[in-house]
This record gives C-alpha cells, structure tokens and sequence, in this order.
C-alpha cells in the first residue's frame, strides 16, 4: 500500500498511469475476486508482490491465478514482500484459529515476554533479563541474520526486483526496518526507484522523492540490547517502542503483556512454536 501512494504521487508515473484502487489483499474476499479479474484484464502495467496459491483459501487471490488474465500486451513487475528479522526476531504476529491477528494489547506482539510470563516472572525479573548485553548469544544472531537473508534470497529469485543485496549492503550502516514487515523509507525509496526504472523511467535522483517521507514509521521497535553488537551496528538505536504513533517505554511496553494469563501464554506459545520451528526462544 505504501507503494501504492508513492506511485500515485509522483508527477512522472501519474501522468503516464492511473493507480487503481485496490484494497491490500489481507482486507479481500470472495466479493472482490470478480472485480480484481477485469482490473486484471485492462492493465497496461501490473506491479505486483507474489500472493500464495491459497492464501486465506481463495486460491482466485493468488498471483498464479490472476497472471493469466492480463493482456498479453501488460508490462508485468514483480517486487518481493520486504520482510526482516534480523533487528528483530522477537516480534510476531498472534493469530486465532481464523487466522485472524490478535490486536491485545498490540497488533504486535514479543515472543520472549510472552515465554517469561509464562514462566512467573514479575516485570521487574522481566527488564533484567532482557536487558542484558548477553540476552542473545552470537550463535543465535547470526542464525537469525542467515536465515532471514536466505529466505529472502530463495522469495525474490524469479522476480523484476532483487532486495536482499541492498539490504545486505545496507543494514549495518542504516535501520531499514521499524519491524520485520515495515521497511524504512531507506528501502521503500530503492524498490520505487526500481519499479520506476523498469517501468521505463529514467529520472535521476529518484530516490530524493521520499525524503522525509517514512510513512511506515508509525509502529517501531527498539532493537535489544544485545544485538548491537553483534551485527556490528552503526547507527543510533532508539529506546521506546512505537505503535500507532505512540511512544512507550521500555517498561510500560513489557509491562502491557500482563493481561494475560498463564493459560492463554501457554496456548500461544504452543501456536508459535508450530510457526516458528526454526526459531529457539
């Protein structure tokens, strides 16, 4: 959606191009399947991020699905999801049995505080032990690191746009991500910057357009202290927490996980060890 609003305000590409309309493809449903096809059918350009053959099992949702109704004629660019765990490979999504996310007391939420409630430990044994310098071991980082990288690397292989090199080159130098799903204005202004080139255009200095322009920054995480280091981090990292453009400290954050019980942190530690297998938390 983001690259949706930069697409539709950038003088060169809206005077070539009409953005359509369309809702972010958690938020569609059956009723929006038909519509989506004859969009399908009369664009000129699609810009696209891969969708799973049975996504939310509406396979009609799926890129594969979808491809095949463009005019032969469309110019077709093809971008990878940004996604990155490396700052942060705490923070997750809890979801229902519906699939639906879990927005108490946050649409995120961190997997270690979740597994220390669980456990009994009060608020003040929660800020201690994660504010350690040794929290995460050096083994643990790097793996963290590989994996995400590598799991981009094998996502974009077929695409127009590559990510994972600039992001490789860049992350120790600059935060390109509030969380593992909102990429910073550092890597949204690159992908714009390639789907405009593949789209023909050739302005230089496309990059400036997104100066001060980080629209994804509204929810935000502090990176622990721990990781610094190890991934040889250069830039400052900030120490509050951000959601929906609200600030919390570091205690007021951890502290805002009590509302559960032990049963219900049970219960979601079960369901994120079945999705996050590779994960050791």
């Amino acid at each position: 959606m983001a690259m949706k609003y930069f697409l539709s305000e950038h003088p060169l590409f809206y005077k070539d191009y009409e953005v359509l309309d369309i809702k972010a493809v958690h938020l569609l449903d059956q009723s929006d399947i038909e519509p989506l096809e004859k969009i399908a059918s009369l664009a000129d350009l699609f810009i696209f991020q891969p969708v799973s053959d049975n996504y939310k099992n509406m396979p009609k949702l799926s890129t594969n699905y979808l491809l095949p109704k463009l005019r032969r004629d469309c110019q077709v660019i093809s971008s990878p999801t940004a996604y990155f765990t490396g700052y942060h490979p705490e923070i997750t999504y809890l979801q229902d049995d519906y699939g639906s996310i879990k927005n108490t007391p946050f649409p995120y939420h961190d997997m270690n505080i979740l597994r220390l409630y669980s456990e009994g430990k009060s608020i003040e044994e929660v800020v201690r032990h994660i504010e350690r310098k040794d929290f995460y071991d050096l083994s643990f980082v790097q793996s963290n690191l590989y994996k995400t990288k590598d799991n981009l690397a094998k996502r974009e292989k077929n695409l127009t746009i590559k990510l994972s090199d600039f992001i490789e080159k860049n992350y120790r130098n600059h935060k390109l991500f509030h969380s593992f799903n909102h990429p910073s204005y550092k890597v949204l202004g690159y992908l714009f910057a390639q789907i405009m080139q593949k789209a023909g255009f050739q302005e230089d200095h496309l990059f400036k357009f997104f100066k001060n322009q980080d629209i994804l920054s509204r929810s935000s995480f502090l990176i622990y202290s721990s990781i610094p280091k190890i991934l040889c981090l250069e830039f400052i990292t900030e120490d509050v927490y951000k959601i929906g453009n609200k600030y919390y400290s570091r205690r007021k954050w951890w502290k805002s996980f009590l509302i559960f019980t032990i049963l219900d942190l049970e219960m979601f530690l079960v369901s994120l060890k079945i999705r996050y297998q590779e994960h050791d938390f």
